[in-house]
């Protein structure tokens, strides 16, 4: 599999977010938003692709990686109702 570039991969997210916010409203189960916001930040920090202005700087995958940190604690912490 080829790697994904960083519009590819928030593309992803965005839709991954959009089913999770979609399958919580339809079923009235709050975690379903949690846990799209979860695997997006899991693919974050599993695969930081930055974008292309930054791939050259050395911190540019780590500061990814921090972003992709932040969004699963910020889904643990934050519950949403439905």
């Amino acid at each position: 599999m080829d790697k994904l570039s960083f519009n590819q991969q928030m593309i992803l997210c965005i839709v991954l977010m959009f089913i999770g916010f979609a399958l919580g409203t339809v079923t009235e189960i709050g975690w379903f938003h949690n846990a799209a916001l979860m695997l997006c930040g899991l693919i974050w920090v599993i695969h930081p692709v930055p974008p292309h202005l930054r791939e050259l700087q050395p911190t540019a995958q780590w500061e990814v990686r921090i972003g992709g940190i932040i969004l699963i604690i910020g889904s643990l912490l934050v519950r949403f109702g439905a």
